[in-house]
């Protein structure tokens, strides 16, 4: 078997574990007024919608301090059916979850692009917006 085919077939594999569902937006972070609608309308243009899958990356998170401010970090992974280009300030929001429905709207930004040759998907380091 060629490694063509095991990876083809390795990419169905791993698409078929993405039960989620969520839209990627590009270059957002404000709103413009509609002045025929009345309302304020985002400025983020979709690059991908369909399905994904959150995974942390590790099991636990740590809790470092800073200054008096005590915050969690954890690290965590969103894998999306290989194929489409993103960049680091992409916004992942949740749109379905099959197994964890209390996802739905929550919102990741993505901050580091996790390539590597040879993938079955594309694994983004996100941060949660929230």
């Amino acid at each position: 078997m060629s490694v063509d085919a095991i990876l083809a077939d390795a990419r169905r594999v791993a698409e078929s574990l993405m039960t989620d569902a969520c839209v990627v937006s590009r270059g957002g972070g404000g709103s413009v007024f509609n002045p025929d609608t009345g309302q304020y309308e985002d400025t983020a243009t979709p690059v991908y919608e369909g399905k994904c899958r959150l995974q942390s990356v590790r099991a636990q998170a740590a809790n470092p301090d800073s200054g008096e401010a005590v915050f969690t970090v954890e690290r965590v992974e969103l894998q999306l059916p290989f194929g489409t280009t993103f960049h680091v300030g992409d916004v992942a929001e949740f749109t379905a979850s099959q197994f964890s429905p209390d996802m739905v709207g929550l919102e990741y930004r993505v901050t580091g692009l996790g390539r590597k040759s040879q993938a079955t998907s594309q694994r983004l380091n996100v941060e949660v917006l929230s």
